[in-house]
């Protein structure tokens, strides 16, 4: 059965966070135009007030209208505290190194667990005003520039010849062109963001994304609901199913994932892990 069957309000849940993403994208964009300061947190990745000053929007937006689900986000990583069964997961900004550079590469992330299963996610891009949003049981859906709503199209390329892979900055070029070698496809750029790099499979523009890194449960929320609502496969790199365990230490995936646009998938997580 499901979710959306024992859960009705999911549906409404999915407006209210379309709405609060929108709303923290705006905030975003105005300081960037304003100007600001980058500060660093613990672990030395960097942080600015964009970054906090969405964070509490979508917080205090949430707590407000859901007092009785958790909430985990990037910037206050403490366990979630709820009695309803939910818990909303946040990255208010990700690829908050893309928002600096001056790019556009960087997403307003909000997700929704079920227990340990994720069930809604939204995925907002504020440079450029393009936002996806799915749910369990009613697919994935773009919306460019407050305009007309469409499914989210995957690639129908099948052989690796034409599939393009696409990474995370952070990947030496050199390493890039190994894994495309091992894979024998082509290249899709680097970019920002897990959601900008899952949006570029819902758009077709690319077929295969590998993170490269083990990642927290904030940076694949959403971006895994919105893939596989879509179509598409986001494992582990050793192809098993990414979960949400909550009563752990770290809110990361014990591995790296593979996300791609269905094609192939257990041959790419093969390939990959040769390769490494």
């Amino acid at each position: 059965m499901s979710l959306l069957g024992t859960h009705p309000e999911i549906a409404e849940a999915l407006g209210d966070a379309i709405t609060l993403a929108r709303e923290a994208g705006a905030l975003i964009q105005a300081v960037r135009a304003e100007g600001f300061d980058t500060e660093r947190k613990a672990d030395n990745s960097p942080v600015t007030r964009a970054d906090t000053g969405a964070d509490q929007l979508i917080r205090e937006g949430l707590a407000k209208l859901y007092p009785e689900d958790g909430i985990l986000s990037e910037e206050h990583g403490t366990p979630p505290v709820g009695t309803s069964g939910r818990t909303w997961v946040i990255d208010p900004l990700d690829g908050t190194r893309g928002f600096i550079s001056g790019s556009d590469e960087f997403a307003v992330q909000i997700g929704m667990l079920v227990g340990e299963k994720a069930v809604l996610g939204v995925v907002y891009e504020p440079a450029v005003d393009r936002l996806y949003w799915g749910a369990e049981g009613m697919g994935t859906y773009l919306v460019m520039r407050g305009g007309t709503t469409y499914p989210a199209r995957l690639s129908p390329r099948k052989s690796f010849g034409e599939m393009r892979l696409v990474t995370s900055h952070s990947i030496p070029e050199e390493r890039r062109l190994e894994f495309m070698s091992a894979l024998g496809c082509q290249d899709g750029g680097c970019y920002h963001s897990v959601g900008v790099k899952i949006g570029r499979i819902l758009r077709g523009e690319c077929d295969i994304y590998w993170s490269g890194h083990k990642v927290s449960y904030w940076d694949s929320c959403a971006p895994l609901v919105i893939l596989e609502q879509a179509g598409g496969v986001l494992t582990s790199i050793e192809g098993e199913p990414y979960t949400y365990d909550l009563n752990v230490e770290r809110f990361e995936h014990a591995t790296s994932f593979v996300a791609t646009a269905g094609s192939a998938h257990e041959q790419v997580c093969e390939k990959l892990r040769t390769a490494i």
